[in-house]
């Protein structure tokens, strides 16, 4: 029974979507559902005034041979049957406009109803990809996130709820016009199911894996072309000087060839259905005119015959194509479902995110305690046994060769990594025991590379901020402390200054300093420097050195990672890592001796 609802494409994805659909928007799906009916409905009583309209006008006795006709002339104010004839079109006329303004209604509510649904689902990929941490980002290419968080959800709102629900009302509406055409004409009905039927099975069995196999490549091929343009205008320097421009040409021709390749594809497997049936349809004309050739004596059975079959046709072969297209769309695009369900799976046993914020003092210090950490059981410790003591007010540096572990020790310490064993205690507290969020909210962190959004000075400096909400006052305040601030006064918009795409605009000690001026902005009570100057010159490294020797003036608590000794000069205390573990806790003027 399983096997075959799994077989069952439309079954199958119906119930998968109804269970992973949230609890708010289930009581929307069931109204969609009842729209849908009524729509349906609506559909079938707008086809089925058409009917008697044919019957009269075709019909030379039709008023006396039909008894609801009859009553309906009885009690009108037509004075005649030709003026009867008139009334009723003008009414049919007025149904018929009715019931698209209806029709076009109801689409609005369940397009409005499928795009929330991209929205809800697009929000909670967003929470569930930032809640994976850093070591994902770090093994991950951006481009298939940004694709699972936009593109995925919109796919599934656009190629499978709005499909699914157009599959469902179409179907709702052949049943009622099979009841319609059983009890009124049931030759038209077989001659519809003979031609229909196989014609829908055929396409549909024929293309099915085709479409599947499109949208999988689309899905494949995105992230890569992404990838090719971002390298391309981030690494255009590299790429002139290597002279690759060429391959990044090609590359993008190679990939953006294929992609189109699947578009037209995609595009064709849309289009053909209805001229399929068209011409499915065109047979059925053909059969008719036979047969009433051969066994019809007056030629009013058979006119009236086409009619039926005209009207029938009008409406089915609508139907049924937007059947076949929704459920080659469904087909193609059902993966959306298995990502979806996948993440929301983790999503809903992340607790970080709900976890409650609780307030975390820093009166004392920090204590690393026997950290050990490793990727995973195949691969050795990374930090084997680390412990240190970091008060607070105080300037720690930490040096050590490339792999020693004191970047993986400052990403625990940030909460980044999560130890394999041991623990990080704040003022006595675990920082990773529901105090994580907390924990953030006192630390600040300058990187090697320092992230910067194409916006103005004002806000980088309030990274993540609403515009709206930015406090300048605050800003000033920030730059200043970071001795930044002389240098923005000096530009012609000042802190509106726009910065170019990753502050393609500023020098890199001008870049640092942003991260510093951002880091005391959030409120910062201790700043994290991971090898803060190793790319710059000497005189700008002595330049943000002595930037970082003022913000000790300011009782901040300051952990530098640094490659080059005189970066930590000011340093109170300085660990020196090696495989993992501590081999010296010195000053700045004992390891000078040594060095040197």
């Amino acid at each position: 029974m399983i096997k075959s609802i799994k077989q069952n494409v439309f079954l199958d994805t119906f119930i998968r979507v109804a269970r992973i659909l949230p609890h708010s928007y289930r009581w929307k799906a069931v109204l969609s559902l009842f729209l849908l009916l009524v729509n349906s409905v609506m559909d079938l009583l707008g086809l089925g005034a058409v009917v008697p309209l044919i019957v009269m006008v075709l019909r030379e006795n039709s008023f006396q041979e039909n008894e609801w006709l009859a009553w309906l002339y009885e009690h009108s104010f037509a004075t005649s049957e030709t003026e009867f004839i008139y009334h009723f079109s003008f009414a049919l006329l007025l149904i018929i406009i009715i019931k698209n303004l209806a029709s076009i209604l109801i689409q609005y509510i369940q397009t409005e109803y499928a795009y929330s649904l991209q929205k809800h689902f697009s929000l909670h990929l967003f929470k569930a990809f930032s809640d994976k941490g850093l070591l994902y980002f770090k093994s991950t290419n951006s481009t298939k996130v940004m694709r699972d968080v936009q593109s995925v959800p919109l796919a599934f709102a656009s190629r499978v709820i709005l499909p699914l629900l157009s599959v469902l009302n179409e179907l709702v509406i052949m049943v009622l016009i099979v009841i319609g055409l059983y009890t009124y004409d049931s030759f038209v009905l077989i001659l519809l199911v003979g031609i229909v039927l196989p014609t829908f099975l055929g396409f549909f069995l024929l293309t099915r894996k085709k479409s599947k196999f499109i949208a999988k490549r689309k899905h494949e091929i995105q992230p890569s072309l992404h990838k090719n343009i971002l390298e391309m205008v981030f690494g255009f320097v590299d790429m002139m000087i290597t002279n690759t421009k060429a391959q990044f040409e090609s590359r993008h021709e190679s990939l953006q060839e294929e992609f189109s390749k699947r578009q037209v594809q995609e595009v064709v497997l849309k289009y053909a259905p209805p001229k399929i049936l068209e011409t499915a349809m065109f047979l059925g004309v053909i059969i008719i005119f036979l047969y009433g050739v051969t066994y019809y004596d007056s030629s009013e059975r058979l006119i009236e015959l086409l009619g039926i079959y005209a009207l029938a046709a009008y409406r089915t072969m609508p139907s049924v194509n937007r059947i076949l297209i929704g459920m080659v769309g469904i087909t193609g695009y059902r993966y959306t479902i298995d990502l979806i369900e996948k993440e929301i799976a983790i999503f809903s046993k992340s607790t970080e995110a709900d976890a409650e914020v609780k307030p975390l003092a820093f009166s004392h210090g920090i204590e690393a305690k026997d950290l050990v950490f490793n990727y995973n059981e195949q691969s050795g410790n990374v930090l084997d046994g680390v412990s240190l003591d970091i008060k607070k007010g105080t300037s720690v540096g930490i040096i050590g060769e490339s792999g020693s572990g004191k970047s993986t020790f400052m990403n625990i310490l940030l909460g980044f990594f999560r130890p394999t064993s041991g623990s990080v205690l704040v003022d006595g507290k675990h920082i990773f025991e529901d105090n994580l969020i907390s924990w953030r909210s006192l630390v600040g962190y300058v990187q090697q590379e320092v992230f910067l959004v194409d916006g103005t000075i004002k806000e980088n400096v309030a990274f993540g901020c609403d515009v709206a909400d930015i406090d300048e006052e605050k800003v000033v305040e920030s730059l200043k402390t970071a001795n930044l601030y002389e240098f923005v006064k000096g530009l012609e918009h000042g802190i509106h200054s726009t910065i170019g795409e990753r502050g393609g605009m500023l020098s890199g000690g001008q870049r640092q300093r942003i991260a510093i001026a951002r880091a005391l902005y959030s409120g910062a009570e201790i700043l994290f420097f991971d090898e803060a100057t190793s790319a710059m010159d000497s005189k700008t490294e002595e330049e943000i050195t002595e930037s970082i020797h003022a913000l000790q003036k300011q009782n901040l608590t300051l952990v530098i990672i640094a490659h080059r000794i005189s970066t930590l000069k000011y340093c109170d205390k300085i660990v020196q890592f090696e495989n993992g573990k501590v081999r010296d806790d010195v000053t700045y003027s004992e390891l000078v001796s040594k060095t040197f």
